[in-house]
């Protein structure tokens, strides 16, 4: 009786240790509202935008105090990834890249990777629907017609 517990319990082990071990070796995708609280946490988070740098400067923008390493780079150079004890946050346009960034992060050793759900498309549009909820009920044709009397 005791061999076969003994031996269920070693089963156990050889199933469920390597799942354990590699859920601690893996990024966290984070949404715009995470991102924002590990800013107040971390003051020196870092922030690496792996959109080509042509991408900065289009209408989606780009997260203040980002460093650009484009994907394309860091893919040949994974070293470009400076040395810090910081979380890493990768963003990108929509997720994915930044998501391939952090799996070349973990193969090079580091820690507290996380990567921006939905990249800048998800930050814009977070950031658009903060600044709508934060404008009057009342619509400008409302407001003129109360002033006008009618």
């Amino acid at each position: 009786m005791k061999r076969k517990k003994f031996f269920w319990w070693w089963i156990c082990c050889f199933l469920f240790l390597p799942l354990l071990a590699n859920a601690k070796n893996n990024f966290q995708e984070i949404d715009v509202q995470q991102l924002l609280q590990l800013q107040k946490k971390y003051p020196h988070l870092l922030l690496i935008d792996v959109r080509e740098p042509e991408e900065l400067s289009g209408p989606l923008g780009h997260i203040k105090g980002v460093i650009n390493i484009p994907l394309t780079l860091l893919v040949k150079n994974p070293q470009l990834i400076p040395k810090t004890d910081q979380p890493i946050v990768f963003i990108c346009r929509s997720g994915r890249r930044s998501a391939e960034a952090a799996k070349i992060a973990l193969k090079q050793g580091y820690k507290n990777i996380y990567s921006l759900k939905g990249g800048m498309k998800a930050w814009n549009k977070f950031h658009q629907n903060k600044q709508k909820k934060s404008l009057p009920q009342d619509s400008p044709t409302d407001i003129l017609e109360e002033d006008m009397g009618c």
